[in-house]
């Protein structure tokens, strides 16, 4: 029977780990808007307010960051290997624990421990939106230049810059119920509430910059970003897709733009 008991005990705290579930599979942040997200053998992070990229591993309750790079001091001759550790405390569905556990990993980090919630399950249903105006600035590339502004009927105004052809001038259109609803399921999935005291934390070269004005329950909510965080970067991507998906036609009135 103490045999048994044994057998039990060590079985136990790999549990949770034996789930068919693989927290590379999900898009993860903390209530102060930090973030995980893993694509292919990659993650972006953002632990305190600056984003990086790295390879990644998961060792059963380990998930291991990897640079691999060379160096000056040895003529470029060797390929160095730097292993950021960090022990998954618990791992479910809708929450997800990890602890710095390596010199590196310490680091790189600022606090003893980090939680993060699954953001497919960070949803305000509170949230109704009356207008949304929408900025994409310029970059090196080929970034659209634009203004959009929607209202809560799926009113759609387009005023095309660089890089948005055909529609370069003003537009108009409207929404489909769908589209209206995919909108409004971002909104309610950005963490709004807590945008009003966010603030980026890297300086990013060549990358366009978005302002988003939101007009929701009777709040207004401004938000100025060339680095978006992982909350918002769904509802900002919609925002540039969205005047190729929407039927438009020319507007001979001037729109006035919040």
């Amino acid at each position: 029977m103490n045999k048994f008991l044994v057998v039990i005990a060590l079985l136990i705290p790999c549990l949770s780990f034996a789930q068919p579930f693989h927290i590379d599979s999900a898009k993860w942040i903390s209530n102060d808007l930090g973030y995980l997200s893993f694509y292919q053998d990659e993650v972006k992070f953002n632990f305190d307010g600056n984003e990086d990229f790295k390879r990644f591993r998961l060792s059963h309750d380990t998930l291991m960051m990897v640079d691999t790079y060379t160096t000056s001091a040895d003529k470029f001759a060797l390929t160095h290997i730097d292993l950021f550790k960090f022990f998954i405390q618990h791992a479910g569905d809708s929450s997800l624990t990890i602890k710095p556990v390596n010199d590196k990993a310490k680091k790189l980090v600022r606090k003893s421990s980090y939680q993060f919630k699954n953001l497919k399950y960070c949803i305000d249903s509170t949230i109704k939106f009356k207008r949304l105006t929408f900025t994409a600035g310029w970059c090196m590339g080929t970034c659209p230049i634009m203004k959009i502004d929607i209202d809560n009927t799926g009113k759609f105004y387009l005023e095309g810059n660089n890089n948005t052809e055909p529609f370069t001038g003003s537009f108009k259109g409207q929404l489909s119920n769908i589209q209206l609803d995919t909108l409004n399921y971002f909104l309610q999935h950005s963490e709004l509430k807590k945008m009003f005291s966010w603030k980026q934390g890297n300086v990013v070269m060549d990358a366009p910059n978005y302002r988003l004005t939101i007009s929701y329950n009777n709040q207004k909510l401004l938000i100025e970003t060339n680095e978006p965080p992982l909350n918002v970067s769904d509802l900002i991507n919609f925002l540039l897709r969205s005047y190729k998906n929407v039927t438009l036609v020319h507007d001979n009135v001037k729109h006035s733009f919040d």
